[in-house]
Parts: C-alpha cells; structure tokens; sequence
C-alpha cells in the first residue's frame, strides 16, 4: 500500500505565507466573534423581552387575583344580605298570615250580647209580629191553590 502525497507549492511554508494564514485566520475568528456577539445580543434582547413579558403577566395574574377576591368577598356579604332579607322576608309572611287569621277569626265570630235580658227585650219583642221575611210568597196577590179550597169544603 503506497501513499501518494501532494507536491507542496512553493512559498507555502515562508514566513509571509504564514503570516498571511494567521492574518486571514484572525478576521475570520474576528468575524465569528462580531457575528457571535450580534446573536448574543438579538438573544439578550429577546430574553429581556420575554422577562418583560412575563412580569406583565405575572402583574395581571396578581391584579386578576385581588378582583377575584374582592369579588369573592362581595359576593358572601350579598349572600350573607340575602339570607338576611329572606330570613326577614319569612317573619313578616308569618306575622301576615297570623294578622290575616286573626282578622278572619274576628270577622266570623259576632260579638257577644252581654245586655241583662230586660235591657234586651226593653225595647219590644225581637221580631215585629208584622214582619214577614223576604223569602216568603206574598199570599195577597197570589190565588191560593185549589186543594186548600177543597180541603175548606170538604171540612165544612
């Protein structure tokens, strides 16, 4: 097996030569350091953007936390207020409904005569002997049946 190595150009190895190697080595590092510190700084800018970010958010989450709980807290005083009302509300249905039973209860019952009975019967008899109720047939304008006159004839 036989290695076969390339022909060496002139002035390859002269200490120009090098020299200029090492020069265009060192712009080219140079232009890896400046193209690399570009990054570094679009990366730190983008970094310093997302911190940003993410303290606006961390402000809004907190904001949204304390309207949340000041929301909570109006919340159980309204409840706290309705179950007041309510409670309210059932007493005075009861007393209501005891004010209506009793004025029910008044209006059914008559008032008791409490009069001696000749302070009651002072005054005369109770019904007018004269008095005929309104649900009885006026007999003077109305013939009377014909079995009350048979019954007058038969008797006789």
């Amino acid at each position: 097996m036989t290695i076969t190595l390339p022909w060496r150009t002139p002035g390859r190895h002269t200490p120009e030569g090098r020299l200029h190697r090492a020069k265009q080595e060192l712009a080219a590092a140079r232009a890896d350091i400046a193209a690399l510190l570009e990054w570094r700084a679009a990366a730190d800018d983008f970094f310093e953007r997302i911190m940003a970010d993410n303290a606006d958010v961390h402000a809004l989450w907190q904001y949204a936390e304390d309207k949340s709980a000041s929301a909570e807290k109006v919340v159980v005083c309204q409840q706290a207020t309705i179950r007041d009302l309510e409670r309210q509300l059932r007493e005075l249905e009861q007393r209501l409904t005891v004010a209506v039973k009793a004025d029910a209860a008044g209006s059914r019952t008559q008032e008791i005569d409490v009069r001696s009975l000749t302070e009651r019967f002072a005054s005369g008899p109770v019904v007018s002997p004269t008095h005929v109720p309104g649900w009885v047939p006026d007999t003077d304008t109305v013939e009377l049946p014909v079995l009350a006159d048979r019954l007058v004839q038969g008797a006789a």
